[in-house]
């Protein structure tokens, strides 16, 4: 049996942390240790995850609960969240440690004409309305052949509104 070490790449400055995370997270996966006692603020970039289990997402919480227990003044924020967990947020947001917020998150496109589809990055502030509401997703055009995309299905912006406020 074969261990699927997610690859990832950890620098400090000061008192901010970073960790770009890439792999796929399944009931394989194994989460880095980091040192946290001196951060007030841990970022986790997650653009290079390809792939998440249910077991999987399970794992990640519990890592998420142990980094915020370690350390509890510590802002988490998700960066660059990858789709395939931004879809599955809204299902586990009771779940996800008080001090987490996601700051920039990729949503996907697919173009109905030529099927091309991509990965867009969107700031939480781009989407998120003074009022706390959510501003429609802007669709891109395909680079392929120029018509307008379509955003996959399956993110509740409105249930995840709380986690993209600052």
């Amino acid at each position: 049996m074969s261990v699927t070490v997610l690859r990832h790449q950890f620098s400090k400055q000061g008192d901010q942390g970073r960790v770009t995370i890439s792999g796929s997270i399944d009931h394989l996966a194994q989460f880095p240790t980091l040192e946290l006692t001196s951060l007030k603020t841990l970022v986790l970039d997650l653009k290079g995850i390809t792939g998440l289990s249910s077991t999987g997402m399970r794992d990640w919480i519990f890592w998420l609960l142990g980094l915020e227990k370690a350390n509890p003044a510590m802002n988490l924020r998700l960066e660059n969240l990858a789709f395939v967990i931004l879809r599955k947020m809204g299902d586990i947001l009771r779940h996800l440690p008080r001090n987490l917020k996601i700051t920039s998150f990729l949503m996907a496109f697919t173009c109905e004409h030529c099927n091309h589809s991509l990965d867009q990055a969107f700031k939480a502030s781009d989407i998120l309305l003074a009022d706390g509401t959510i501003a429609k997703i802007p669709e891109p055009k395909c680079p392929k052949c120029g018509h307008p995309m379509q955003e996959e299905l399956g993110v509740d912006f409105i249930g995840l509104a709380s986690l993209l406020r600052k």
